[in-house]
């Protein structure tokens, strides 16, 4: 009988499979509570939704690869449209300053954005904190470069601005080397958790220090990047105070709050 053995083969296989590798046809999902009931089964592989089964992020240290390809092409193509001038050097600051600013508030805000705003994309932004400071940290390494080669034409900075522009470089360094599985463990989590706490705070205060002024004596268009820092540092210093009652779940060990 052609129709019983067929369905035979099928019954088969499925059995051999297990229901944990049964696709949409099916197990349809029909409600979020189905995923839920199977979980509890011990199925979990159940009809991903179309999202999840074929989006794959950037995960890990590679994503400082791509960081680092994308901040060095883009200055280059600066260098192209501008020249290798003055004029295209400070483009290049510019550019690398908001490359950096972004990476920074994003690493800088991921414990506290993962718990107000739980979901795959804070996720993805706790899981991979310690890239994007790295890719932070990469992106001002160019904006430095661009900054020594304005110093050879022009005067850039010098006395208390300089000191302190230096003192950052030195906090970046800091949190960019101590970034590593067993740099982090030599440090020992105490203190790990102390450097990043005032280096990234420092930080912040450098960006709020160059982006405040421009804001009030040069042009309003500034005062996006004052209204995103002042939003990071309230979201983190809300998620601070919940963190006592409400700990975060599935946070990677050692993660700085």
């Amino acid at each position: 009988m052609p129709g019983r053995s067929a369905a035979g083969l099928f019954w088969l296989s499925f059995l051999a499979k297990g229901p944990g590798h049964v696709h949409r046809p099916f197990i349809p999902r029909r409600a979020p509570e189905t995923e839920v009931a199977f979980a509890r089964r011990g199925i979990v592989a159940l009809a991903r939704a179309r999202s999840a089964q074929y989006t794959r992020a950037i995960n890990g240290w590679p994503i400082v690869g791509w960081a680092a390809l994308v901040v060095v092409a883009a200055s280059a193509a600066t260098l192209g449209v501008h020249g290798a001038g003055e004029e295209g050097i400070r483009a290049v600051i510019r550019l690398t300053a908001r490359t950096s600013f972004l990476l920074f508030t994003a690493a800088f805000a991921a414990s506290a954005l993962a718990r107000r705003w739980p979901g795959g994309v804070t996720r993805w932004l706790l899981t991979n904190r310690r890239q994007l400071g790295v890719s932070f940290a990469v992106s001002h390494l160019v904006h430095l470069v661009a900054i020594v080669a304005l110093a050879r034409l022009t005067t850039v900075f010098g006395g208390a601005g300089g000191a302190i522009a230096i003192l950052g470089y030195v906090a970046i360094a800091a949190m960019a080397a101590t970034s590593f599985d067993r740099t982090a463990a030599w440090l020992g989590p105490r203190r790990w958790r102390r450097l990043h706490l005032v280096a990234g705070y420092y930080i912040w205060f450098l960006f709020l220090a160059s982006y405040l002024p421009r804001t009030i004596l040069v042009s309003p268009a500034y005062a996006p990047f004052v209204v995103v820092l002042l939003a990071v540092l309230a979201l983190r210093l809300r998620a601070g105070r919940r963190y006592v009652a409400e700990p975060l779940r599935g946070a990677p060990s050692g993660a700085v709050r």
